[in-house]
C-alpha cells in the first residue's frame, strides 16, 4: 500500500501498463509465477483507482504517516453512516455455552502460536485446556506452503464438567506474517476449486493454492491422530489469511469424506477474510459429521469483509471526501457493483441514495467471496458505565452491507483481549449471567 501511494504519482500509466501485461491470465501452473502475477494485476487495479483518490493528499510526506492518516480518515468518514455498526435488532444474540467459549478460546491459542518463529505452544494449561504439540509446519521462501502447527487438546484433569468438543487436534495456519504472504493474499482473481474441494466451488486463487500445497502435510496429520480413535474431533482455525486457509482445508475434509470417514469436523476463524465464491453452510453436508462452524469477527475489521469489490467500496468512499466522482471496475458486472455509487455522480451518492430514514448509510457491492458458516461478531457496547463484550450472530445479507474500515481492531492482540473477555463467561455462568447479555 506504501508503495502504491508513491508510485500513483510518478508516471501512474505506464506503471499500470506494465503491471497488466506482466500479470496476464495466472495460469502458468506454477504457483508462485501465478501468485505473483494475480497480484501484480491487483496491484494494478487498486493503483489506477488510488492515483485519482489520493491526487488532493500530500504524497510528499512520510508513507507510513500518510498511510495511518488515510486509515484514520477512512474510519472518521465510515463512523458517519449507519451501516458501519452492527445494528443488534436485526441479528440473534450467539449462544455460547460453557464447552464452546472454552473450545473457541482454545483454537484461539493455538492460531496465536502458530504466529510464533518456532512454532512455540501456548502455555502448557490455560483455562482448563491443556496442550500438547503435535507437529510444526515452517512456511515455504515463497510463502505458498504457509506456516501451521497441530495440536493435541484435552481437558485438564481439574475441570469437572465434561467438554464435548474436546479432546480434540486442532491444526491451526498462520496468518500474514511476512511481505510475500501478502503476494498470496492479492491473488484474488477466482478459481474453480473442483478437483480439490467438489463441483462448483470457486475460491480465492491465493487462499487456493495455499490450502492445496498444505493439504498432504495436513491430512497425514490427521490421519495419524484419528488411527484408533473412533469419532476424533479435528478443528481448523487461524487468523486471518490463515483462518481463510484453514476454512478450504476444511472443506476439503467434510466435502471427502474418505480422508477422515470417521471424524468429527470443526472450523472456528479469527479475523479471517471470505474466501469462497458461493454461501455455503456446512450444515447442509451429511456425509460428516460436524462440531463448530464459527467465523469470530469483531466488529469494524476491515479484512473480515476483504475483497476486490468491497476494496473499491472504500476507495470511492475516500474519492467522495473531495468531491470526485465514484469509479466501477470494468470487470465487475453490474450485479456485483450493486449498491456502488455511478461513476457519473458528484460523489455524494453515498449520502443520498444510501439514505434510510434520518440516517445515511454508505452502498456496499455485494461480496465476491463468503465465509464459511456463521459469522459471529463480538461487540463492546456501554453498559452500566463499562464496556461489555457482546456477541451477535450476524445473516449473510446483513454483513454484506457493513461499512467496516478499521485496522487496529484486526490485530491479534485485539482478538487476543476478546478472547480472555469471552472465556470468562464460564466463570460468570456459575452465577447465572452471559456477557451477551444487557
Amino acid at each position: 500500500m506504501k508503495r502504491l501511494l508513491h508510485i500513483s504519482t510518478s508516471r501512474p500509466a505506464a506503471t499500470i501498463s506494465a503491471l497488466r501485461i506482466s500479470a496476464a491470465t495466472p495460469a502458468s501452473g506454477v504457483t508462485f509465477v501465478d501468485n505473483s502475477r494475480g497480484a501484480s494485476a491487483a496491484t494494478a487495479d487498486l493503483s489506477a483507482a488510488l492515483d485519482t483518490a489520493v491526487e488532493h493528499v500530500d504524497l510528499s510526506s512520510d508513507a507510513d504517516e500518510l498511510l495511518r492518516n488515510l486509515i484514520h480518515q477512512l474510519d472518521r468518514e465510515a463512523a458517519a453512516y449507519a451501516n458501519s455498526t452492527v445494528d443488534e435488532s436485526q441479528c440473534a444474540v450467539w449462544a455460547c455455552p460453557k464447552a464452546t467459549a472454552q473450545t473457541v478460546f482454545a483454537a484461539w491459542k493455538c492460531a496465536a502460536a502458530a504466529y510464533e518463529a518456532g512454532g512455540g505452544p501456548p502455555p502448557s494449561t490455560e483455562h482448563g485446556c491443556s496442550f500438547e504439540l503435535d507437529a510444526i509446519g515452517p512456511p515455504s521462501a515463497d510463502g505458498t506452503f504457509k506456516a501451521f502447527v497441530s495440536m493435541v487438546i484435552t481437558p485438564a484433569a481439574v475441570v469437572a464438567e465434561e467438554n464435548e468438543f474436546l479432546p480434540a487436534l486442532v491444526i491451526a495456519v498462520r496468518g500474514t506474517a511476512s511481505r510475500i504472504d501478502h503476494i498470496v493474499n492479492v491473488n484474488a482473481q477466482p478459481r474453480s476449486a473442483q478437483r480439490y474441494i467438489g463441483p462448483g466451488v470457486v475460491s480465492h486463487s491465493g487462499f487456493l493454492n495455499c490450502a492445496e500445497a498444505l493439504d498432504g502435510v495436513v491430512s497425514d496429520r490427521i490421519r495419524r491422530h484419528v488411527r484408533g480413535r473412533p469419532g476424533a474431533h479435528i478443528i481448523f482455525t487461524g487468523h486471518s489469511a490463515g483462518g481463510a486457509v484453514a476454512s478450504l482445508l476444511f472443506l476439503r475434509h467434510v466435502m471427502n469424506r474418505d480422508l477422515a470417514p470417521s471424524a468429527r469436523l470443526s472450523i472456528i476463524t479469527f479475523g479471517a477474510p471470505p474466501v469462497v465464491a458461493q454461501p455455503l453452510d456446512p450444515v447442509g453436508f451429511q456425509q460428516q459429521q460436524l462440531g463448530l462452524c464459527l467465523n469470530i469477527i469483531n466488529e469494524f475489521d476491515v479484512v473480515s469483509r476483504a475483497d476486490a469489490p468491497y476494496v473499491l467500496c472504500l476507495v470511492n468512499l475516500l474519492r467522495s471526501l473531495y468531491g470526485q466522482p465514484a469509479l466501477v471496475d470494468d470487470e465487475v458486472t453490474e450485479e456485483t457493483t450493486g449498491g456502488c455509487p455511478n461513476p457519473a455522480s458528484d460523489g455524494k451518492m453515498g449520502e443520498a441514495a444510501g439514505q434510510s430514514g434520518t440516517e445515511k448509510v454508505w452502498p456496499t457491492p455485494p461480496p465476491r467471496y463468503h465465509h464459511v458458516g456463521a459469522r459471529v461478531v463480538l461487540l463492546m457496547r456501554l453498559n452500566e458505565s463499562r464496556l461489555r463484550l457482546r456477541a451477535v450472530e450476524v445473516p449473510g445479507d446483513k454483513f454484506g452491507r457493513l461499512l467496516f474500515c478499521r485496522v487496529a481492531v484486526h490485530r491479534r492482540a485485539c482478538y487476543s483481549d476478546r478472547m480472555q473477555e469471552l472465556v470468562q463467561w464460564e466463570d460468570q455462568a456459575e452465577e447465572g449471567t452471559s456477557p451477551f447479555q444487557m
